[in-house]
């Protein structure tokens, strides 16, 4: 068991929330403090690529006690919608000015970190009406000939099966790995950079064709560049000659450099409250009143899989939702494997979603949820999820379970009676005692190692279920999911192990269907059809991992011909 509250970089820190609004591209996502009184100018921070505001968490947690301060994922990163193709800096620029539209911020500070510097530079160029001063943490400016090797270093390289891609990407990090920036971090923020999936060199190619010298010329207000010995000491240290207004600051490279946001967080923040609180801002009288939004944006469009977050027990509860204009069935709460998130069923739900609301919460500790202090049971999880579906109005449903879900959809419907009415799983595994063994220890969580081979390793285990159709970007994009929560990505598996299904699936009465695809507990879940009261295992042979993916049309209507017997 851990201490409560261990992992910290790997936690929300206390204080901050996150949130989305309807951009251009979708919906783009947020982090935010926000303190009872703001007395100072807000202050609005942009990423590096290909991360996500994740890197300024405990940044926000520390700057958010007399400022709003917020933290943008780019779209396309993080948890915000990517556009159709790729975009230059110019539009992730304009995605963040619909945030201040949408959060009725009329004066903002800026910070950006290396690609995120740009886009700071870009949003006060788009709008120097709004914008007050910068803080950039890196401000390149590249010769032709340096452009040239940036591009090719980072133009990205293929998604094999090896997995040799993960090491690749760690490589990477340690080469320029601050000096605080230990094993934990390094996998965290290696993990962020791999969930833009194929779009994960989309950033970078905006910020080489961004031409930032031209653009920081033009500006007029007050920035403060912080240099650290990183890939783009030398490139920052010209910004002097083209900045108005500005100075730049060298940091001592034994003590900072990528990392130093989360390793030293205190010392950054003793840095850059002096610069933006000289002089005083002035409070800003209503910084929740929302600007008129003109944009159109696809998060509005019918069958559109929109993200939002519930407060639950451990913290913020993040589900997707899709639904009709006039539902007429029961709605379907969909519950994901471990360590997998709701986005397994994002391809399937609107599918699904045709007559009837579709809800796919993460499990507290997977996805965008925030875990719980220490490891727990089925039963908690279950219990936090039933919460989750009575605080939003519905006693009458249906569950949909995938694996760890199926656990769960389960244990739901013996909790709450009356709460349920028919389930579909996706695999009910029954295990022999020795199977559970082997499975614990298969299971155990992995030391993150100095060469990164850790996540090589990782990716051979569960290469070897890939399904039948999923390409290997298909399965990469999964398997991201699983690497978000770092140490604590064993605690749902464990659950599992130590909890009796057999027994539980025993007692339920309810309409049951089992989907049973050829996947790594194909024969486990062959033992659940003597013990289903009213249901039946339903074999899929040619189906595997990444059907409701894959064969999503087919699923689906297996499915509704059931939910709706």
């Amino acid at each position: 068991m851990s201490e409560p509250h261990a992992y910290p970089y790997w936690r929300s820190p206390p204080g901050v929330r996150r949130d989305f609004i309807d951009g251009r591209h979708g919906q783009l996502h947020y982090r935010i403090a926000r303190p009872a009184r703001p007395t100072r100018a807000p202050l609005l921070c942009f990423h590096q690529s290909p991360g996500s505001s994740r890197m300024f968490a405990r940044f926000l947690a520390a700057m958010g006690t007399d400022r709003l301060a917020l933290a943008a994922d780019t779209i396309g990163f993080g948890e915000s919608d990517p556009p159709p193709e790729p975009k230059e800096v110019e539009d992730f620029a304009a995605a963040m000015v619909d945030l201040l539209d949408a959060l009725g911020l009329t004066t903002v500070d800026l910070m950006g970190m290396h690609t995120g510097s740009k886009v700071a530079v870009e949003v006060a160029n788009q709008r120097p009406d709004r914008v007050r001063r910068l803080v950039l943490i890196a401000a390149p400016v590249f010769t032709a000939e340096e452009l040239a090797t940036f591009r090719h270093e980072y133009g990205g390289v293929p998604m094999v099966e090896d997995g040799s891609f993960y090491k690749g990407r760690w490589d990477m990090y340690v080469r320029y790995r601050g000096p605080h920036m230990d094993t934990d971090l390094l996998q965290r923020e290696m993990a962020e950079s791999v969930r833009a999936g194929e779009r994960y060199t989309w950033g970078h190619r905006a910020a080489f064709n961004y031409p930032f010298g031209d653009r920081i010329k033009n500006l007029d207000k007050k920035v403060l560049v912080l240099n650290t010995e990183d890939d783009l000491v030398v490139q920052t240290r010209r910004a002097k000659d083209y900045m108005r207004d500005g100075r730049i600051v060298e940091l001592p490279a034994d003590r900072f450099g990528h990392g130093m946001l989360d390793a030293d967080t205190a010392a950054i923040v003793d840095i850059v409250r002096p610069f933006l609180d000289d002089p005083v801002a002035p409070a800003i009288a209503d910084p929740s009143a929302a600007l008129r939004q003109l944009i159109a944006s696809p998060a509005r469009a019918p069958g559109f899989v929109r993200r939002a977050f519930a407060d639950q027990r451990w913290g913020q509860l993040h589900y997707r939702s899709c639904e009709p204009l006039r539902p007429t069935k029961r709605p379907l709460i969909c519950l994901h494997a471990s360590p997998l998130s709701g986005k397994s069923f994002a391809t399937i739900m609107p599918l699904l979603a045709q007559d009837r609301v579709v809800l796919a919460p993460d499990t507290a500790g997977f996805g965008e949820s925030d875990p719980p202090p220490t490891p727990v049971e089925i039963a908690d999880y279950a219990e936090v999820l039933s919460d989750f579906i009575l605080k939003r109005g519905h006693t009458d449903v249906d569950l949909f379970g995938f694996h760890t879900g199926s656990l769960l959809a389960v244990e739901i419907a013996l909790r709450v009676p009356g709460l349920v009415n028919r389930l579909v799983l996706y695999s009910a595994p029954v295990f022999s005692e020795p199977e559970l063994a082997e499975f614990r220890e298969h299971y155990t969580p992995v030391a993150f190692t100095e060469d990164g081979m850790h996540n090589v390793k990782r990716w051979q285990s569960f290469w070897r279920w890939r399904g039948p159709g999923q390409t290997v970007w298909m399965y990469a994009n999964q398997f991201a999911e699983t690497l978000r929560w770092g140490p604590m990505y064993s605690w749902g598996h464990a659950a599992v192990f130590r909890h009796p299904f057999a027994t539980r699936l025993g007692q339920l009465e309810n309409p049951i269907l089992v989907l049973n695809p050829e996947d790594d507990i194909h024969e486990h879940t062959k033992r659940a059809a003597p013990l289903l009261k009213n249901g039946r295992v339903h074999p899929l042979p040619g189906f595997g991992h990444g059907m409701m993916d894959t064969r999503a049309p087919e699923i689906a209507a297996l499915m509704r011909g059931f939910l709706d017997g």
